[in-house]
């Protein structure tokens, strides 16, 4: 996209870049700054009536460079939101209140503009739709109706009672926690109640279904649902499906299909963008139980939006899970905890404390080049050897070790560590891979991760069919995975995970922190600063829409 719009900017109206920018002094300096870019520029050129005033320009890259880091819209009164400095940092122009003057006369342009807010088209529609479905379903009631549920004798803590109790009596509802709190369990349970209360008549209608973003997600889901479901007379085989899957979306489909489930269960909701969000909700039926479980500290979506966050905050009732009652994780969720809690010295405190499955390691950043061979070294001997090509040994394989970083280029970038773990590890048969590129022949979606074995095969765990395997040369694109982004390993778990935090982690926030760290079930290990960990930690990331405005 970058390259593209570069190159339309270069030849637009047969002028280059550098002559259609110097009679625009602001933009220029923005532009050479890095803080806008060719597409912000390609967008505010085409958008905007030729010879406008530069301050529309500016609006438009302003709101060009909001979406994509997230935003739905932006607000623009007596004060600018997102500020200006949140998405550049470092800005020392006052672009402010160049944006206040450009609302008070913008010429007639395809942006969309309810009370004080702005949208690309889009994502207006995207939130429309979602607002309208949101509404829609908690307004009515379950049509599978049942009695008083006796949950008792269940052995549940109390928050898992009351958020299993919200989703009985209501057709949208939301369980939310942290790792090891017992989200999949509270829904498994609920998947029981449901189907002891349940009507010999309504037990031969009801339809359910489990779902969610990722295909491995989908697999994690799937085996937590198993031994409740198997343990129920009568009860369904139940198959998870991604959501792209179920919803029939794939490249040139973008509308889903009508859903025709009873009681819908979706995992990994934080990850779910607006255009994903508001067409699941619009396929839901009326009467449906529509049950959305996910951390609403995690990183929002890769794609713009937060609307499970966004959800939490209109619901009158939620089904929030605090207490961990998987003790292997107690020292790993006691650093998440403090970690968004944004209490900096006691994370930096427990980090130094070496204990509970937690070690924070050197990070020495005058002596890169040793710092950056002392990461390969380590991560190419943690890196798992692949025993033989059964489903558990690769699911073993893939979920053992990974290492993590927040950025995609640089040093300490994905793209950088995955080459020289690559180069280290050469000799090896097997490699793990990542999908970049959605495939609907072969039901493989972007984040889907496998093994590519003596360069030829690729297999990946599959929930129908147990190992999906594929020649490499019909792979979509793909990338080695030795290292991940910590965007793109949300809806995953490793035993051991080693997370990098190098100066510029920061501008992501606590949330980046908070996902790398709550990826590991037994042991997390983290490389940075004390200085990078303290400014991620105060920062928060807030994506701002015009939902429940």
């Amino acid at each position: 996209m970058y390259g593209i719009a570069q190159k339309l900017l270069s030849t637009y109206e047969g002028r280059d870049q550098s002559d259609l920018l110097s009679q625009y002094s602001l933009l220029k300096s923005l532009f050479e700054q890095g803080f806008i870019d060719s597409v912000d520029l390609e967008l505010a050129f085409k958008t905007a009536p030729k010879n406008s005033h530069e301050n529309v320009y500016l609006f438009l890259c302003y709101l060009s460079q909001a979406t994509r880091q997230g935003n739905l819209c932006v607000s623009i009164e007596d004060q600018v939101i997102p500020k200006p400095c949140s998405l550049w940092n470092n800005l020392k122009d006052d672009v402010e209140a160049h944006l206040l003057n450009a609302v008070k006369n913008l010429p007639d342009i395809p942006v969309k503009h309810e009370a004080h807010r702005y949208y690309l088209p889009k994502y207006y529609q995207c939130e429309k739709l979602f607002i309208h479905h949101f509404e829609r379903l908690i307004e009515h009631q379950p049509s599978l109706t049942i009695p008083e549920p006796d949950i008792t004798n269940l052995k549940l803590l109390p928050e898992q009672a009351k958020a299993i109790q919200i989703a009985c009596w209501n057709s949208l509802s939301v369980i939310s926690g942290g790792p090891g709190t017992g989200k999949t369990h509270a829904a498994g349970v609920l998947i029981q109640v449901l189907w002891d209360a349940f009507t010999p008549d309504q037990k031969s209608k009801a339809r359910f279904i489990l779902t969610a973003p990722t295909g491995k997600a989908a697999i994690n889901l799937q085996k937590s649902f198993q031994r409740v479901c198997d343990s129920l007379e009568g009860f369904q085989t139940l198959r998870a499906q991604t959501l792209h899957s179920l919803l029939g979306i794939r490249p040139g489909v973008r509308q889903g299909r009508p859903l025709s489930e009873d009681v819908i269960i979706v995992d990994e909701c934080s990850m779910i963008d607006v255009h994903m969000m508001s067409q699941l909700l619009s396929c839901v039926k009326n009467g449906a139980r529509l049950v959305l479980l996910g951390d609403s500290h995690q990183l929002p979506p890769v794609e713009a939006g937060s609307l499970f966050t966004d959800m939490i905050g209109l619901l009158e009732e939620v089904g929030e899970l605090t207490h961990c009652i998987r003790v292997e994780l107690q020292g790993i969720r006691d650093l998440s905890e403090a970690i968004y809690e944004g209490d900096v010295d006691k994370s930096l405190f427990l980090l130094n404390s070496q204990d509970r499955g937690v070690t924070k390691l050197s990070f020495n950043s005058e002596r890169i080049s040793q710092l950056l061979q002392d990461i390969v070294l380590y991560a190419s001997e943690l890196q798992p050897k692949l025993k033989d090509l059964s489903y558990e040994s690769i699911k073993a394989y893939l979920e053992s070790f990974c290492l993590l970083s927040p950025l995609r280029r640089g040093l300490f970038g994905v793209d950088s560590l995955n080459q020289k773990i690559f180069e280290n590890l050469k000799n090896d048969f097997a490699r793990p891979i990542m999908i970049t590129k959605n495939d609907s022949r072969f039901g493989l979606f972007n984040g889907d991760t496998g093994v590519l074995v003596n360069g030829d095969t690729a297999i990946f765990l599959d929930v129908e069919k147990g190992l999906k395997k594929i020649p490499s040369i019909l792979l979509p694109n793909f990338e080695y995975a030795y290292c991940m982004s910590v965007h793109k390993s949300q809806g995953s778990e490793f035993d051991h995970v080693a997370l990098l935090m190098p100066q510029g982690a920061e501008i992501f926030g606590r949330e980046v922190f908070y996902t790398g760290v709550t990826r590991a079930r037994k042991q997390v290990d983290i490389w940075g600063s004390d200085d990078t960990l303290r400014a991620t930690i105060e920062k928060r990331s807030v994506r701002y829409s015009g939902v429940g405005k």
